[in-house]
């Protein structure tokens, strides 16, 4: 900590100094300028200064910039401080100065200016006995003793008047003894006055290393010490922070004869201070935490802060924008609709936020969607102060959200639509393909044989077409796997909370925790569920209103309910909801075919969907899928799709660790074939070195040797006999399990497993061998 006394200057020139930027320092907090008018008002020289930190600088203008330095740093307006110095001559000069950042970059690197508005002389003490004294209006003295009367009179004044008052004040005779203390001081310090005549000054700040061994030191050159913060410590041993001034006293002779100390009591400053930069720094966490841009600016919508947010989402840094128009950020034409609407004197009268959704511009010129409210600042008199605030919100992944739910039901739409035509078409196209495949085998002519060629021609390249449109539709069976319903409900949420977050709609959810997985189509099921919720966002329209969700299971069967309050429906119509076509929508706003589309989707998992409604006040739609966890998978089928025959008994290896599950496979087996039994994959191993078989099932997970170790081992000790291979798994889910079924091409069979699909998947593959 340095502490320094002033140098010696004239006060003229002090006073006549056109120096304005009298220090700057980085943002870091690094001195970086120190002018010659800071260097005598502060006794620093500059070479001491330069590259050190302000902190280190035990100044109270600059604990002030310390506070300040932040919202400097975001382009605050800062005000104007003052505070008093005694010159090295006696003058006490009163400093008007603020902070400002610098408009101009040098070497990239913006400063923080100290910037002097005023030096004003306060009071000169001189020195000059006579002209001192010609001040005074004192009568004529007859005689010493009226002399000492008098002297003792104002004696017992000035003790009076310094005596009572609130601030710390301390006189000490040149060692440092206290030979006065104010009553505030007394107070502070806990001290009576008996005990505190005489006390050591030096021991009230013993706690403060930077005054404990070196303020006499400072006191003793002929200095003093100006508004500087420290700790004086009290009867009790605790600090007690204080705003000190000290200077020295000198007798008529110019001797030293003591020393005089003034401070305040400054902890509940202090403690406001803490208070605010608090709520500062929790302010502005919370802003810097927001994925939304939040951008302020002033009445000339010139750019004065924005959040990382912002910095994210336009691809720009503060130092970058800051002092730009925020039309910068929008592309022209917006920004000419936008400019006239956003006017103090129309914001005021709206008396409320002006909320929009516009197109805006990042760096890179790119537009995108967003939505974004401006609100004016006030004071809480309601007078509108520093400008405008712009909260934005990018709404490209919402935007794309929507898209694809209106792709989705376009596409389900057509893919219904596709489904009747291509089915009729196929109906009519299969005679016209196999008629002229037997005619081709009859004894025609080679001019009719060409003929019947390129009919045979055109309804393959008629099928090839009908095969492409129903890829397109994705009219397809559904593609099972184990999905949490909770867990797709919640998602189906999140892809809807944009709309719920707009103000008029609630949502409540009551789903039963612990619910089973099921086998089901994820992405099919998430289609049902976004049609009904987006049925229920419309019916409410406008109005408030409130969506629940719940989620239970009933006997076998996993229930979902979507009830909504909107306008209901009639009994009338509730009977052709599903059907397809049918909408109460206005014109190009539905094609009906939404809700036909989740009843099929429904029928195709073997669960049921119907509706509930009471006009004008709720509608409930219920869904029940069947708890399912076997995947079923169908036997092979020839060309023909008839299984071929199979001729005599086969000698086939069963491998399995688990007993149970080795012996039902034995059982099923042994009536129609000759079967051998192993429980572990070693053995399998063994068994398959010494003999050859017409067919091995065997288990995928074992320990050590397991299905995957076995199958590579057949496959390069034994060509060709891997394709004899079966597996059988509870794990058909399993990222490596899935990998290597569909790389083989082996058939598998799910555990657990339906006896009768087991024979048909068994007989199929001997069928192929």
């Amino acid at each position: 900590m340095i502490i320094k006394l002033p140098l010696h200057m004239e006060t003229k020139s002090l006073l006549k100094s056109r120096e304005k930027v009298i220090f700057s320092i980085n943002l870091n907090g690094s001195i970086t300028d120190w002018s010659l008018t800071a260097q005598e008002l502060f006794g620093y020289k500059k070479e001491e200064l330069i590259g050190t930190s302000i902190s280190s600088t035990y100044e109270n203008i600059f604990s002030e910039l310390l506070n300040y330095k932040e919202r400097i740093i975001k382009g605050e307006k800062i005000p104007s401080f003052t505070s008093k110095r005694m010159l090295q001559d006696g003058t006490l000069v009163e400093m008007i100065y603020t902070f400002a950042l610098n408009d101009f970059q040098e070497n990239n690197e913006q400063k923080i200016l100290c910037i002097i508005e005023k030096i004003l002389p306060v009071k000169i003490r001189n020195s000059e006995p006579s002209r001192h004294h010609s001040k005074l209006k004192i009568k004529p003295l007859n005689n010493a003793s009226e002399a000492k009367n008098l002297a003792a009179e104002f004696k017992d004044y000035f003790e009076d008047i310094v005596s009572n008052l609130q601030d710390i004040i301390f006189i000490t005779d040149k060692s440092g003894k206290i030979v006065f203390a104010s009553r505030g001081a007394k107070e502070a310090t806990g001290f009576s006055s008996a005990d505190i005549l005489g006390y050591p000054v030096k021991k009230l700040f013993e706690k403060d290393e930077k005054f404990g061994k070196s303020i006499f030191e400072y006191l003793l050159g002929k200095g003093c010490v100006n508004d500087v913060e420290t700790q004086i410590l009290n009867k009790n041993n605790k600090n007690i922070p204080v705003l000190l001034s000290a200077a020295n006293m000198l007798n008529n002779r110019g001797k030293l004869s003591g020393f005089t100390f003034i401070a305040k009591d400054i902890t509940e400053r202090l403690q406001k201070e803490e208070e605010i930069k608090y709520l500062r720094n929790y302010l502005d966490y919370t802003i810097e935490g927001i994925d939304d841009a939040v951008i302020t600016v002033d009445f000339e919508k010139t750019i004065l802060f924005l959040n990382r947010g912002a910095e994210n989402m336009f691809g720009i840094t503060s130092n970058e924008i800051k002092g730009k128009k925020i039309w910068s950020l929008f592309p022209d034409e917006i920004a000419e609709e936008l400019s006239p609407n956003l006017t103090v004197e129309k914001m005021l009268k709206r008396n409320s936020s002006y909320n929009t959704e516009c197109r805006m511009k990042s760096r890179s010129g790119t537009l995108f969607p967003a939505i974004f409210s401006v609100s004016i600042l006030k004071d809480s008199y309601g007078t509108p102060i520093i400008g405008f605030v712009f909260v934005i919100k990018d709404i490209t992944e919402i935007k794309k959200l929507e898209q694809q739910l209106l792709h989705s039901e376009k596409l389900a739409s057509l893919g219904a639509m596709i489904s009747g035509i291509t089915h009729e078409l196929n109906n009519k196209l299969g005679p016209v393909l196999g008629y002229s495949q037997l005619l081709k085998q009859s004894n025609l002519g080679s001019e009719e044989l060409e003929m019947i060629g390129k009919i045979e021609l055109s309804a393959l390249s008629a099928k090839k077409i009908i095969q492409s449109l129903l890829g397109f539709s994705k009219q397809t069976k559904p593609e099972l796997s184990l999905i949490n319903i909770n867990d797709t409900i919640e998602k189906v949420l999140s892809l809807l909370e944009y709309k719920f977050e707009s103000g008029n709609l609630k949502l409540e959810t009551n789903l039963e925790e612990g619910l089973p997985s099921t086998l089901a189509d994820g992405n099919q099921i998430e289609q049902v569920f976004l049609n009904i919720l987006n049925n229920s966002i419309q019916a409410i329209g406008n109005r408030l209103g409130t969506i629940s969700v719940k989620s239970f299971m009933k006997g076998e069967n996993i229930v979902i309910q979507f009830t909504d309050n909107g306008y209901g429906i009639s009994e009338e119509n509730l009977k052709k909801i599903f059907d397809p076509f049918f909408t109460t929508k206005e014109h190009n706003q539905g094609t009906g075919l939404g809700l036909s589309v989740c009843y099929g989707i429904i029928q195709s998992h073997n669960g049921k969907i119907h509706a509930e409604s009471i006009e004008g006040k709720k509608t409930t739609f219920t869904v029940e899928l069947p708890l399912r966890k076997t995947k079923i998978v169908k036997p092979y089928r020839d060309s023909e799709g008839i299984a071929r025959e199979i001729a005599g008994r086969k000698k086939i290896l069963i491998i399995d660790d688990d007993e149970m599950i080795k012996d039902l496979m034995v059982v099923v087996m042994k009536k129609n074939h000759i079967i051998e039994s192993v429980n572990s994959g070693e053995k399998g191993l063994e068994k398959i070195k010494k003999n050859t078989y017409d067919l091995i099932i065997t288990d995928l997970r074992m320990p050590v040797v397991d299905g995957f170790k076995l199958y590579e081992w057949v496959k390069e000790n034994k060509p060709g006999q891997e394709k004899k291979i079966i597996f059988t798994t509870g794990d058909t889910y399993d990222g490596k399990t899935k990998e290597f079924l569909e790389s083989t091409q082996n058939p598998f069979i799910p555990k657990p497993f339906n006896v009768e699909d087991f024979e048909d998947i068994v007989m199929s593959h001997l069928a192929k061998l």
